[in-house]
């Protein structure tokens, strides 16, 4: 069934308006922005139930003064801000990188000394305090033979 492009076409009833494309809220769904976060309902909560996206929610109640901007650098993944469990051993695992001693090993002797901390943690500093190494170029030789051999 072709439509002429020139005519509208009427929604039929009952039927939802089309979805906004350019995910810039209405005056309606600011009202209720700000009344559902005044209610205690977070920006992953408010973008569930508006539809919208939770940058979009998050920089309106930044905007309005509801939400304080980010400050400072994130934390790495998987790390909370504030000390780490390496602080108290960081000159002693230096001592021990400087003797070439391996990761593990390095665990080992800071474990008998109290350390508690994972072994990722410690072999990622262990790497970061080591030199870089460059990498040994492989030899090659040429081998000719005769046809068939």
């Amino acid at each position: 069934m072709d439509h002429d492009p020139k005519t509208p076409q009427s929604p039929s009833a009952g039927t939802a308006p089309p979805a906004r494309r350019d995910n810039t809220p209405t005056q309606e769904q600011l009202e209720e922005i700000v009344r559902l976060h005044q209610q205690g309902f977070g920006t992953r909560r408010i973008h569930q139930k508006l539809n919208l996206s939770r940058g979009a929610v998050r920089a309106l109640l930044r905007e309005l003064g509801y939400l304080k901007p980010p400050t400072g650098p994130r934390p790495a993944p998987g790390q909370q801000g504030g000390a780490s469990k390496l602080d108290l051993f960081r000159e002693q695992i230096k001592q021990k990188v400087e003797k070439n001693l391996t990761a593990t090993r390095i665990l080992r002797e800071l474990r008998e000394r109290g350390y508690r901390g994972g072994r990722t943690i410690l072999a990622d500093y262990v790497r970061a305090l080591r030199p870089a190494r460059t990498p040994r170029k492989m030899v090659s030789r040429r081998f000719e033979t005769r046809p068939g051999e």
